[in-house]
């Protein structure tokens, strides 16, 4: 079955922590007819070949039924990845909303946005439901979010709190000075450190960076001892 030759975005992450179920069949399949409707390599959308879009279905569902070989030989390298993609994700968005400029934060991507393009990335947004985990997230321990991270609470936490700062101390975001920090130690190279500044005012901000090698539990990162600003 020749595969679609375009829009198919390859460093995208969408494997659901639990594994795949309908919904994720639905989602990758609906994407990759699009992808190969616009490659016009097989099918287009003037001229759609029933017959290969048919195929092409068939054999996305089969390779993610979850009875199926592919979905239990895939899990452990997906969880690694979505680990590590996950404490990326966490860094950036504290690079976002810290550095300067304006965070560009997508209402409705609050948790982990695993979506494709369109039409993935079109679902309507649970708007009540994130509204009121933005309240229990608020009161909760970042330790425990952090160790049931697949959810995505930990970025809605995460998000909360750095937006709070932000609006605690809006003339340090908009007109603090900013510099990098040097690390020094064992991990220096995994990490990355600045400084905003305003009168007397400091805000250090810290994440780290090339973590697949620094993995520890959930979230963890070992390797660190002996590393400092």
């Amino acid at each position: 079955l020749p595969w679609p030759s375009a829009s198919v975005d390859t460093t995208e992450i969408t494997w659901p922590a639990g594994g795949p179920d309908k919904d994720y069949a639905d989602r990758i399949a609906a994407y990759l007819l699009k992808a190969a409707r616009e490659g016009k390599d097989e099918t287009s959308w003037t001229d759609p070949d029933q017959t290969y879009e048919a195929g092409l279905e068939r054999f996305v569902r089969a390779a993610l039924d979850p009875a199926g070989p592919f979905p239990a030989a895939i899990a452990p390298f997906a969880e690694r990845v979505a680990r590590i993609g996950a404490v990326n994700g966490l860094a950036q968005l504290a690079l976002q909303m810290t550095l300067p400029g304006v965070p560009d934060l997508y209402q409705g991507t609050e948790e982990w946005d695993l979506s494709l393009v369109d039409p993935d990335n079109r679902r309507p947004v649970e708007w009540d439901r994130l509204a009121r985990q933005l309240d229990d997230v608020a009161e909760a321990d970042p330790a425990e979010l952090a160790a049931a991270w697949p959810d995505g609470r930990i970025k809605h936490w995460l998000a909360a709190r750095l937006l709070r700062l932000r609006r605690e101390d809006p003339a340090l975001f908009a007109r603090g000075d900013y510099e990098p920090v040097p690390v020094q130690g064992p991990a220096a190279a995994h990490v990355v450190a600045w400084r905003r500044s305003l009168d007397d005012r400091h805000l250090v901000v810290a994440v780290p960076r090339l973590v697949a090698g620094q993995l520890n539990g959930a979230l963890g990162l070992t390797g660190f001892d002996g590393t400092a600003l």
